[in-house]
């Protein structure tokens, strides 16, 4: 039986399963999978890939055939900035995508706005807000409290896998003078630095996956959000944006991506070095903080457009 909308995601660790959930929220219908048939993914009437700037675009014959016999195609790009890279990989990808974009049934959506509003017609059909700083109303919003958090509200969130793109060594250095506010890490990180980090009082560590319902549990309950990323780094940030809608003030690196794109908006806080965290976790505009006044990025009905 022909689909009439199929969304593949992948199985790469990242957020790409819940860009599915919500593309097919946004339709009202579609079947979300990891994979398909090439025949399944063939003859869909409409196909959505979430992995649309990497292994998807080794669906580029198959696009190509459907865009031909007038069946649409959406990729969706949350590492655009790839192209924009010198190697020969990213030269391929995209010539790929420059081609695909001739064709009027395929569409490219790249989560970089503003920062890829130039290339649009070039390089991507349509720029829009990264969907982590406006889905929540549209998907599953299940709270949970991990058995791990015995604290009190108003702590520092440090969520995510912790290795060098979150700056973890320089992170690590700066403990021993945040001994004052209590900071829950929760995320894999090797065990010599769960070691490093649980020597602390003041330390909380759930050194595991953390379930969505979890996360938004931990953001509940957050003071602030640490978001602080190796100056390298050049894309939005799930981590960021969920701490948008929850109405969590976020310390981002002064002068990088998140700061130049978001750094004007309320509850940003910019800080150039993570030393500078003993400063800003004493000011009295942070703490435990309720929903009013939340920044709005929404761009669901650009990308409800496309599906």
């Amino acid at each position: 039986m022909k689909r009439d909308l199929l969304i593949l995601t992948t199985d790469k660790p990242g957020h790409y399963k819940s860009y599915g959930e919500l593309c097919r929220s946004l339709r009202g219908r579609g079947e979300v999978l990891p994979s398909a048939p090439l025949s399944t993914i063939f003859a869909c009437k409409k196909l959505v890939l979430i992995d649309g700037d990497s292994r998807h675009l080794l669906l580029f014959p198959v696009v190509v055939l459907r865009a031909l016999m007038g069946r649409s195609t959406v990729f969706l790009s949350v590492r655009t900035e790839d192209f924009l890279e010198s190697r020969i990989k990213s030269r391929i990808k995209k010539t790929l995508v420059r081609l695909l974009i001739r064709f009027h049934r395929v569409k490219f959506i790249s989560i970089h706005y503003p920062s890829f509003n130039i290339y649009e017609g070039k390089l991507v059909s349509r720029c829009i807000y990264d969907p982590q700083l406006w889905d929540l109303p549209f998907i599953d919003q299940s709270v949970d409290f991990p058995p791990e958090l015995q604290v009190s509200p108003g702590y520092l969130l440090v969520l995510g896998t912790l290795n060098d793109k979150r700056c973890k060594d320089e992170l690590i250095d700066a403990l021993p003078e945040l001994t004052e506010i209590d900071i829950v890490f929760a995320g894999k990180m090797s065990e010599e630095d769960e070691c490093k980090i649980t020597r602390f009082k003041n330390i909380v560590s759930i050194n595991r996956y953390v379930s969505d319902a979890e996360i938004l549990g931990l953001y509940k309950r957050a003071g602030a959000v640490y978001a602080f990323y190796d100056a390298s780094v050049m894309r939005p940030s799930g981590i960021f944006g969920r701490a948008i809608q929850n109405n969590c003030p976020v310390i981002v690196r002064s002068g990088g991506y998140l700061d130049d794109q978001y750094g004007h908006f309320a509850k940003t806080i910019s800080i150039s070095a993570i030393s500078d965290l003993k400063h800003i976790l004493k000011s009295s505009d942070i703490g435990f903080l309720g929903l009013d006044g939340c920044e709005t990025f929404d761009h669901s009905e650009i990308l409800r457009s496309y599906l």
